[in-house]
């Protein structure tokens, strides 16, 4: 489809996080790789596949740890992520901002597997979706 790809790996440099808050580092550890490809690459629009169960998922787990009404928001469609330091450009220090774009947020993750498999596109699954150990399969 003329879409570079690039494939990056996540370690672990002080020993891999407490089960409690390991989906939570590696969300953050994603959303880091993200932003350095992202600056590397010079883009500054990324779209993720976050979908309709992603938002009935957060909304659940949210209810469960008894958020209040403004907790209890969704994704956004649209957010910015930022780089944890600033850069200087020869001119100037800024910060580096990515722009995260949920395009999918409208349909389901069954919607996504007939896309794929109506134009002959293979996927990759998260083998964590399928483990009983998070709240957020459970």
């Amino acid at each position: 489809m003329g879409v570079m790809c690039e494939i990056a790996r996540c370690e672990w440099p002080n020993g891999r996080p407490n089960l409690g808050h390991l989906q939570e580092a590696a969300r953050e550890m994603r959303y880091q790789k993200l932003l350095d490809i992202c600056i590397k690459q010079q883009i500054g629009v990324l779209l993720i596949a976050h979908h309709s169960d992603d938002q009935a998922e957060l909304f659940v787990l949210r209810l469960s740890r008894n958020s209040r009404v403004l907790g209890l928001a969704g994704t956004a469609f649209v957010s910015q992520l930022f780089a944890p330091n600033l850069k200087y450009d020869g001119h100037n220090f800024c910060r580096y901002g990515i722009l995260l774009v949920r395009p999918m947020l409208d349909f389901s993750k069954d919607d996504m597997y007939k896309i794929c498999q109506g134009s002959n596109h293979l996927w990759v699954e998260d083998p964590t979706n399928n483990s009983m150990q998070y709240a957020r399969n459970r």
